[in-house]
């Protein structure tokens, strides 16, 4: 397996495992074809693959400046991997690659916002903190 950048060819199997993430609305096939290629071509977006012959996973996060942490902070927005393939290490190598290139570019933290695989998260390092707001905003 190997965690590399998405490319476009990977755009159908990303959007198949986001629909699969998805709990409350199901993914807009438009939307999503704008929000893939933003995330492509944004400097402080990561969008990572993870490959074992198909995309098996995915993870989108930013790494944007912050103040409190002295450097970057960095934000794991979607991670997903194939059910077939949980528990094999294809949500670990993907974090860790995350992590890797947020530390190369200043990062001083990471963080993330669940409700699932919380005992992932903290095999990883991770612990529980914030709670999360969120409001959907309408579209005209």
């Amino acid at each position: 397996m190997i965690v590399r950048d998405a490319a476009d060819d990977d755009r159908d199997a990303v959007f198949e495992l986001a629909n699969a993430l998805a709990l409350e609305r199901p993914v807009d096939c438009s939307a999503f074809e704008v929000q893939y290629a933003a995330a492509r071509a944004d400097e402080r977006t990561e969008l990572l693959v993870a490959v074992d012959g198909p995309v098996v996973g995915y993870l989108l996060g930013v790494i944007s400046p912050m103040f409190v942490y002295n450097g970057g902070f960095a934000f794991v927005q979607e991670l997903c991997v194939a059910a077939d393939v949980r528990r094999r290490g294809v949500g670990a190598a993907l974090m860790a690659e995350f992590e890797a290139r947020a530390y190369s570019r200043g990062a001083g933290a990471t963080a993330l916002a669940t409700s699932r695989a919380g005992a992932f998260y903290e095999a990883l390092g991770y612990t529980g903190g914030a709670t999360y707001f969120k409001k959907w905003l309408a579209r005209a």
